[in-house]
């Protein structure tokens, strides 16, 4: 659903995106940074951190695709990479919310994830489209799980959490077997 809005900001994003110094590789491993350092908030229990540092990550995320598109220098290589590295974001991110609380929870929200991600991967594999198909795809999971971390970090309240964990796993994995049932019915 957010996806549909990006064009709206591209123009904004490959300005932004042509005065940036380092390459766009740099910036998708960069966006690691913010997310390793949200887990480690939340195993410390600095929960007040981990929303911040969750958008920061997405910041980074959605930068590196706007410098590689401002410089002409957009490739299969950095697309790769971009994919590879969202996987280990979501995975430090879901986390992140399991080491606030509910991990069980926290790691069906993130079955969800990464199968929406696999089901997409493997389609496109067999030429089948998939972009669009499904209600929550990576931006909107991003802003959800940034979301329920700052709710909690806010108010402390474990019911939130757990609601918010509760809704978040099952919109992944809702969306994650919509795609399952399309791309099946495609092929078939």
């Amino acid at each position: 659903m957010l996806e549909r809005y990006r064009r709206l900001f591209e123009g904004v994003l490959m300005a932004v995106g042509s005065r940036i110094p380092i390459g766009p590789n740099t910036i998708t491993l960069l966006s690691l940074v913010p997310a390793a350092a949200a887990l480690l908030s939340a195993l410390w229990g600095q929960a007040v951190y981990v929303g911040p540092l969750l958008a920061a990550s997405s910041m980074l995320d959605v930068l590196d695709g706007a410098v590689a598109r401002a410089r002409g220098s957009a490739s299969r290589r950095g697309a790769f990479l971009d994919s590879a590295m969202d996987r280990y974001a979501d995975f430090l991110s879901f986390m992140s919310l399991g080491a606030m609380g509910f991990p069980g929870l926290a790691l069906a929200g993130f079955l969800g994830a990464y199968m929406t991600s696999y089901a997409r991967a493997r389609a496109e594999a067999l030429g089948v489209e998939v972009r669009g198909v499904g209600m929550f795809e990576r931006a909107e999971r991003q802003v959800a799980v940034i979301a329920i971390a700052s709710i909690y970090a806010l108010t402390g309240s474990s019911e939130a959490l757990l609601w918010g964990l509760v809704a978040l796993a099952a919109a992944t994995n809702a969306t994650a077997l919509h795609r399952i049932i399309y791309i099946f019915r495609i092929l078939g």
